[in-house]
């Protein structure tokens, strides 16, 4: 909007100075935002955690202990690894970019879609290798769950059939056996 150019978003062209570019280049602008601030407080984090004066100023109370520092980094590390390795070729092969944005709640996660073929055919490692899982079970998954309804249905018959001759064989023999006790005492009594 700046330079007074298109917005490409969802496939759609939104012209310079519209209403809807300017919802979705403020969603940027947040998004922007949040990735600044989570690139600075990360080496605070990793670098500073420690010093006393940065606790006191800029910890929330429940974090300022080490182990709950320690365990928040972890907690952020986890985090960083799963978006790197599997959310993020995740995205990529489903051509979409993920963005954060504020919300009435805090901060929220929305996706936008766009075209990222020239990232995929980048992907190496392990990245990759997400990305070659999702297609073979994009291929596989289908085929897994109809074979599997089939023999589903299929015990489902076989049980049904089995199981109920059975059940209907010993309620036969129930009513036989009462039938017979009760003609039995019937000939007692005369």
């Amino acid at each position: 909007l700046i330079f007074q150019t298109e917005l490409y978003i969802d496939n759609a062209v939104y012209l310079a100075g519209s209403e809807e570019a300017k919802s979705h280049a403020l969603l940027i602008l947040e998004n922007i935002l949040i990735q600044v601030a989570n690139s600075v407080i990360q080496p605070l984090l990793n670098k500073l955690a420690d010093v006393e004066t940065i606790k006191q100023n800029f910890y929330d109370r429940e974090y300022i202990s080490t182990r709950e520092i320690e365990r928040f980094r972890n907690n952020l590390s986890w985090k960083y690894r799963l978006r790197n390795y599997v959310k993020e070729p995740q995205a990529i092969f489903e051509s979409r970019y993920e963005l954060f944005v504020f919300a009435p709640r805090g901060i929220a996660k929305m996706s936008i879609y766009a075209p990222r073929r020239a990232e995929l055919s980048q992907l190496k490692g392990i990245p990759l290798l997400v990305t070659l899982i999702l297609e073979f079970r994009d291929a596989v998954t289908p085929r897994l769950q109809s074979v599997l309804s089939l023999l589903g249905s299929g015990v489902v018959f076989m049980l049904t059939k089995v199981v109920g001759r059975g059940l209907g064989l010993i309620g036969r023999g129930i009513l036989q056996g009462i039938g017979s006790v009760s003609f039995l005492e019937g000939k007692n009594k005369k």
